[in-house]
């Protein structure tokens, strides 16, 4: 029996949410031990017995908090069972240790795997970019000003610049930025990256505000470090809000949608489902598997009711960055649905 038990991280009897210690309870217990109570600091159901000898099951093979040297190999599990929250929320306890250098490498795994295919395919459409000279005739070229022509000159000489490939890699995400700093990305598709950051966005932001807004995380009566950990977790769905992105502007592009560096056309009603309903249905997902992680490892009182303020403050800080970025885009997107602006 004892293989199928691990060790508490702690050394004293203390709640496992909020860290409450609970020896003035234990010590005034007379003739018997209850198997069960509640910390009467949080709320959260104890079970003595668990809590005393500080044995558990422990933590689940495919985690990479898991004991062992071979743990950066368990990153792909994870991403792998973080599409399985039922699973995931169950075996996961709130006794198990919380290692933050892991989680730490968990999140910056997963970013850097979502962000390499996105530097990528900034960079192939840098480099793939037909000079600007090369776009117009002779005739037409010699309609422009010369200040037109030096202006053309000094777009062709941003689009080569290793700066501005440095900021495809360091940052493929925004066209907007590029814009900013004077360095075009120009050429097919270019769009997608930004597509693919909005729902990554929403991964960041919704189970992070407990973090965020430490009044609120108190009031919850829940320690940092489970934060974290269902943050890591829940950020590990970046490459399903990924793929979903991608799926979603394919299918745009199949229903009409046309896309190069002059202008974005939605390809109408249809275009604008087949973008925006893979995005929706994968912050559903990511709803629910917020909402199993309050219910079964957290366990706070009312699990719906905080997965859906947390979701919701995920999803406006989503379309904040959509509107910042992409207003010229919406405004096509209304007027087009006859809600002229």
């Amino acid at each position: 029996m004892a293989g199928k038990f691990q060790q508490h991280n702690t050394s004293a009897a203390v709640c496992p949410r909020c860290n409450y210690d609970q020896s003035g309870v234990i010590t005034s217990w007379k003739d018997a031990c209850p198997l069960r109570g509640q910390c009467s600091e949080c709320g959260l159901e104890l079970d003595w017995q668990a809590l005393i000898t500080r044995r558990i099951t422990p933590i689940p093979w495919w985690s990479v908090e898991r004991e062992g040297m071979k743990w950066p190999l368990r990153i792909p599990l994870a991403w792998f069972f973080a599409l399985r929250p039922m699973h995931l929320w169950t075996l996961m306890r709130m006794e198990h240790q919380i290692r933050l250098t892991r989680l730490c490498v968990l999140v910056i795994t997963t970013l850097a795997c979502l962000q390499l295919p996105m530097s990528l395919h900034r960079v192939w459409a840098r480099f793939s970019q037909p000079a600007f000279r090369s776009m117009y005739s002779p005739s037409e070229l010699s309609t422009f000003s010369p200040a037109e022509l030096v202006q053309i000159d000094k777009l062709d000489e941003h689009i080569n610049s290793p700066k501005g490939y440095l900021l495809d890699i360091v940052w493929p995400w925004t066209e907007t930025l590029h814009v900013r700093s004077q360095v075009f990305l120009l050429g097919s598709i270019h769009r997608l990256p930004f597509v693919v950051l909005v729902p990554v966005v929403f991964l960041l932001i919704a189970p992070a505000v407990l973090f965020i807004l430490p009044a609120t995380r108190k009031r919850a009566k829940v320690r940092a470090g489970h934060v974290v950990r269902v943050w890591a977790w829940i950020l590990s769905l970046a490459p399903l809000a990924g793929l979903a992105s991608a799926i979603g502007f394919g299918l745009a592009l199949l229903a009409g949608a046309e896309d190069d560096w002059e202008r974005w056309y939605w390809g109408g009603f249809a275009g604008t489902i087949g973008l925006i309903l893979p995005m929706l249905l994968m912050m559903i997902f990511a709803w629910f598997s917020l909402f199993i992680a309050s219910e079964r490892y957290l366990k706070l009182q009312r699990p719906l009711a905080v997965s859906v303020a947390l979701s919701a403050v995920g999803f406006f800080a989503s379309i904040m960055l959509w509107s910042l970025c992409a207003a010229e885009e919406i405004l096509e997107l209304l007027n087009a649905f006859g809600f002229g602006v």
